[in-house]
């Protein structure tokens, strides 16, 4: 199964997006007294999602500067393939049964 790394990113800004809003209306509900600051605490869901935001925004910011690499490599003609690494593979594929467009 893959998991489609957009999706996620989606559903977890929506998330976040939903308790950042639920955040804004309390705090435009009052005012705080000269001097003193709101306190927001975040429940553990939520700094877990906070926290699983900054990971895929970390591997989407890598894996984005990684095939911009590689397109600029196959465009200018600098990308090589290591044959034995790519012998490597394909006889690991059909070693899985793995002889389609279905390998990860």
């Amino acid at each position: 199964m893959r998991i489609n790394d957009s999706g996620v990113r989606r559903v977890i800004a929506e998330r976040t997006d939903a308790m950042s809003g639920e955040k804004g209306r309390s705090e435009r509900g009052g005012r705080a007294a000269e001097g003193q600051a709101y306190e927001v605490t975040l429940s553990e869901l939520g700094q877990q999602m906070s926290l699983a935001r900054r990971a895929l925004n970390e591997v989407s910011l890598s894996r984005e500067e990684r095939v911009a690499a590689l397109k600029q490599s196959v465009q200018d003609g600098s990308y090589r393939v290591s044959a034995q690494e790519l012998a490597q593979k394909l006889s690991e594929l059909l070693a899985q049964g793995r002889t389609t467009g279905d390998a990860a």
